[in-house]
């Protein structure tokens, strides 16, 4: 693997690739954007490691959990959602950017190793009355994401069929039957559900309707081995490693009836969605971070991206590999643990 494509799967947080790997995810932002009706906190993850962090904590006890190897502003969350629910106003959303069948190679001794701790996050939350914890990436979990697509080919177009027939179209109809949510989040969560439709539509038709039948498909061996592919590559990527995500995590905030959501979620993700959420009635209240560089290098790095998805892959046009080599693709530091006082202070 060359310098540049290394670059590129650092800060694109492609962590599929790296499955006997240890990696361990870490928060590096908190972000409070405010409507007249609703309060959503966007806690974005790095899914690579820091290698200095200097804040571990071998064997922290917390609550039952005695063995676990987390970080303190890992305990500082816990302890963060222990607090918020004997003060919450009704019921508060905790969405996490995972599902139960996603990733469990990953799973390790910590909540963000990966972001995918569920199992522990489940027990720690169970008897917090007032919290009610989602899995947020359900629908692209559904492919597994790198599964190995030619010999399982069957299931990945089974997997698009049911989205198009089945998931998309039952989320419609709720969300249209929707009550006591505004009606601007419906009507636009409606338009981003019915986009998606026919995005998937389209890819279907283009790429998987002509090879139904195959029993393998040259155009889905990955890693992809030349950019001949590139805009088949750039279609799949932004379509199912991103998107999907994207569109769920909005749609599940906005029609959320809490008053309070929080999601934790990559970086990628979350700056989409702060960006989608400004452009409704939401507006930025406060905000913590410790590298005051994080938000324009996900600024220069996503304007190059949303240019070809491909690059998710380490397909690169030589002008895209030029602008790679000027940016500094090294990871943000991981938030403080006092950070995570700002939920609570802004929470109403």
């Amino acid at each position: 693997m060359n310098f540049f494509v290394n670059k590129i799967l650092i800060l694109n947080f492609i962590i599929f690739s790296l499955i006997n790997l240890y990696i361990l995810g870490y928060p590096c932002s908190i972000k409070c954007l405010k409507s007249d009706s609703k309060s959503i906190f966007l806690i974005s993850d790095y899914h690579i490691s820091y290698n200095n962090i200097k804040e571990f904590i071998p064997n922290a006890s917390i609550r039952k959990f005695n063995n676990y190897k987390i970080l303190s502003c890992e305990k500082a969350f816990l302890q963060c959602i222990e607090k918020l629910n004997p003060i919450a106003q009704g019921k508060i959303d905790l969405f996490w950017e995972s599902s139960e069948n996603i990733h469990k190679q990953f799973i390790n001794q910590s909540i963000f190793n990966t972001f995918l701790q569920l199992p522990f996050l489940k027990q720690f939350i169970e008897n917090l009355e007032n919290i009610n914890l989602y899995y947020v990436d359900t629908w692209r979990g559904l492919f597994n994401y790198y599964s190995n697509l030619p010999q399982e080919y069957r299931k990945f177009i089974q997997s698009i069929e049911k989205l198009i027939l089945d998931i998309i179209p039952i989320q419609i109809r709720h969300i249209e039957n929707l009550e006591n949510i505004k009606f601007n989040y419906i009507n636009y969560s409606t338009r981003l559900m019915q986009e998606l439709l026919d995005r998937l539509k389209d890819f279907y038709r283009l790429f998987i309707y002509p090879n139904r039948d195959s029993k393998f498909c040259e155009i889905l061996i990955f890693p992809p081995k030349n950019i001949d592919h590139i805009k088949f590559w750039s279609i799949f990527n932004k379509l199912f490693i991103v998107d999907l995500a994207d569109y769920k995590m909005v749609t599940d905030l906005l029609i959320s009836d809490s008053k309070v959501s929080i999601l934790y979620a990559g970086a990628m993700h979350c700056h989409t969605i702060e960006k989608i959420l400004k452009n409704l009635d939401f507006k930025l209240k406060a905000q913590k971070f410790k590298d005051r560089n994080l938000n324009k290098l996900l600024d220069k790095f996503y304007n190059i991206l949303e240019r070809n998805y491909a690059l998710l892959d380490g397909i690169a046009t030589e002008n895209d590999i030029k602008l790679f080599s000027k940016l500094n693709l090294t990871g943000p530091l991981p938030l403080r643990s006092s950070s995570f006082d700002m939920i609570i202070k802004h929470i109403y």
